[in-house]
């Protein structure tokens, strides 16, 4: 009979949002962030093509590295046309951690 393998504490992943409240935890990943406004972005009263847009440009922020601030605004600016209530509440919390201060500048935030 195999023996079965036995969690360590070095095996523990903490979870990136508070279970209580859903905000992001310090430890949250840019990507973690990103995934929870996509989460957000079903709270939304969209159509499907809208929300098959903004899911690519929130993607494209998710795993471009390489984007300039300039075209991550544009990203931005995009989803905010699309999606204002995205902003409003957590989301505009979790958009003040994945943004800069320029971009939010820009975005009128």
């Amino acid at each position: 009979m195999p023996v079965a393998e036995t969690a360590t504490p070095q095996d523990y992943v903490p979870a990136a949002f508070c279970d209580h409240c859903g905000e992001p935890e310090p430890w949250a990943t840019w990507a973690d962030r990103i995934y929870q406004l996509e989460n957000l972005l079903d709270e939304q009263d969209l159509d499907t093509a809208t929300g098959l847009l903004i899911l690519d440009d929130l993607e494209r922020l998710r795993d471009a590295t390489d984007l300039d601030e300039d075209r991550q605004l544009e990203c931005w600016r995009r989803i905010k046309k699309r999606a204002p209530g995205l902003f409003a509440d957590s989301g505009l919390a979790i958009l003040r951690t994945v943004a800069t201060t320029a971009i939010l500048k820009g975005l009128g935030l």
